[in-house]
């Protein structure tokens, strides 16, 4: 061990951080292949490491005027005419306008595809969640643009929750909203 001393000291100061390099370099190799053989890989099972999962497949409910209601899995990303289209497709009585067909669907929604009998059960009024945008512009008040933007709004969302929800759709102020409130109904 002497003699090691001994020839380390006779090197120049660049040479010893050289071989101090190269012993601490060899350390820490031969430990870390030590420690890698000696402790065995977490797993799933053991709780200590669980693998990110990504989910490939959403759930939607389709209710409504289709020819078989119910649950579906889809693939992520699929849009709502692929609902419909798992679900038989609309029934004859069914509003198209109501379903904006290009929305991309969300795991745990439900789509409904309304009616188109929504007079008839109204009492005359006209429904927010059921109307097509010529039967919105039938409203005083409500042209062929404005009618568009409501069933654009309901398509985005769903239904309306309430008719003062209308008040959302860009062009609805309160003087035009108090003026049809009475002739709509959900």
């Amino acid at each position: 061990m002497e003699q090691v001393i001994h020839w380390f000291r006779q090197q120049t100061l660049a040479k010893r951080w050289q071989i101090l390099l190269a012993a601490a370099l060899a350390i820490g190799v031969i430990g870390y292949s030590f420690s890698s053989s000696s402790v065995s890989s977490p797993t799933e099972s053991s709780g200590v490491f669980e693998p990110l999962k990504f989910e490939s497949t959403i759930h939607v409910h389709v209710v409504g005027e289709v020819l078989n209601p119910g649950l579906y899995e889809l693939p992520v990303g699929a849009m709502a005419k692929t609902a419909i289209d798992a679900a038989g497709g609309m029934t004859k009585d069914a509003q198209a306008a109501s379903v904006n067909l290009a929305r991309t669907l969300t795991d745990g929604e439900q789509l409904t595809v309304l009616s188109t009998t929504m007079v008839s059960a109204s009492g005359g009024k006209i429904s927010l969640n059921q109307a097509s945008a010529d039967d919105l512009d039938a409203l005083p008040g409500i042209g062929p643009a404005l009618s568009q933007r409501i069933v654009e709004y309901r398509a985005t969302i769903g239904s309306f929750q309430s008719i003062e929800e209308l008040t959302e759709v860009s062009g609805i102020g309160p003087k035009l909203f108090a003026k049809i409130r009475d002739q709509l109904t959900l």
